[in-house]
């Protein structure tokens, strides 16, 4: 029987986002659309029991592998191209964390196949630590000289791409989707911030990375605009309470209008969705983002940074803000939000437009796009 293994492993250095439910949803959907005699083994890291335990349960077809050796020891062997037994076979991984070696495609059967999500890792080093820069550059010239085949998320992304490796037409595109954590979640109500909020709100997912924006979408919140419109924030990147109180505080931004999620819990996020008003992207960083399209099947209009990444996954279902400039962007912020809060017509006409756009992006295709491709390789 023939079998595919991916790399299931959802963290990565230098990630501009946290990948777990990408590369657990495309685990799963590799093992559902998974051809007649073919299989599908999880690779995991020694330590890594939660996903051991999440693919038991949610795709018991798919074989286990756990490593013997840690996430560290596996970074510091695969970087120099010390892969073992694991480079062998058809192998796919969600990142550039993969056994990536010499072999022969022909006469072995080995092909190795990696994903790159962005490339803010070249355009912003600084925003990441100084060995996570390093540790993806060296991947991503062991991509450049093994790799079979590059998949990114977005056709933007390809292009991006080859301003930094020269793989010739070895990309491919294949986009996810909303994570299925938070879109197929059960449970009732909403956290317990959103619930004490009074009228509208706009829901963001937000962290302390230069690429979330937070610091541009707050100083739009102290505009008078949007006086009247409180702000729901899905605490990513280790945002906490007191880093928050302290930009809320020295903006001038009244303490009940702006409250943060730190759940994890996927039905009190989906709820939270769908109680707003609006969502906003406020990262200008040109990377991909699952929560625009979270919001699309929520029926939640988005408001986003004008970048062709994010154009490219909203088409005409977003509102864009011009982001040239900080103070345009701030104002402009402001301003597409509080029109968006405020215009029920314009609401109603962009989740008609999200619901559409949202039906582009499928788990299954993406995983029977994975077979597609070892399959011509």
């Amino acid at each position: 029987m023939t079998t595919l293994t991916v790399i299931s492993e959802g963290v990565s250095p230098a990630s501009s986002n946290d990948l777990t439910d990408y590369a657990r949803d495309l685990t799963r959907s590799i093992v559902a659309t998974a051809p007649r005699s073919c299989g599908v083994s999880a690779f995991l890291c020694s330590a890594n029991t939660r996903d051991r335990d999440f693919f038991r349960q949610t795709a018991p077809q798919a074989e286990i592998i756990q490593s013997s050796r840690d996430r560290a020891a596996l970074l510091r062997a695969w970087g120099v191209g010390l892969t073992g037994q694991h480079g062998d076979g058809m192998v796919h991984a969600p990142s550039l964390f993969a056994p990536l070696s010499r072999h022969d495609k022909i006469n072995d059967g080995t092909q190795t196949t990696v994903t790159i999500h962005d490339t803010t890792p070249w355009t912003h080093p600084h925003a990441y630590p100084p060995k996570a820069v390093m540790w993806f550059k060296n991947m991503a010239r062991r991509a450049q000289k093994y790799a079979d085949a590059i998949v990114v998320p977005t056709h933007t992304a390809a292009e991006n791409l080859t301003k930094y490796l020269d793989v010739g037409d070895r990309i491919r595109v294949v986009q996810g989707s909303a994570p299925t954590r938070v879109i197929n979640a059960d449970g009732n109500g909403q956290a317990d911030p959103v619930r004490a909020m009074a009228g509208s709100y706009v829901i963001t997912e937000c962290g302390t990375s230069e690429f979330s924006g937070l610091s541009a979408l707050l100083q739009a919140f102290s505009r008078p605009e949007l006086n009247d419109v409180g702000l729901a924030i899905v605490a990513r990147d280790g945002l906490t309470p007191e880093t928050l109180a302290e930009l809320t505080t020295s903006l001038g931004i009244a303490p009940p209008r702006v409250h943060l999620l730190t759940t994890g819990n996927g039905g009190e996020i989906r709820d939270a969705y769908r109680a707003a008003s609006a969502h906003v992207l406020p990262g200008r960083a040109d990377q991909f983002s699952s929560s625009m399209l979270t919001s699309f099947v929520l029926g939640v209009p988005t408001v986003h940074a004008d970048t062709p990444v994010l154009n490219e996954i909203a088409g005409d279902a977003g509102r864009s803000v011009d982001a040239s400039s900080d103070d345009t962007y701030i104002d402009g912020l402001a301003e597409a939000l509080a029109e968006v809060v405020a215009d029920t017509t314009q609401r109603e006409r962009m989740i008609t437009l999200g619901h559409d756009r949202a039906r582009a992006f499928s788990w299954r295709e993406a995983g029977e796009r994975i077979w597609q491709l070892h399959a011509e390789l």
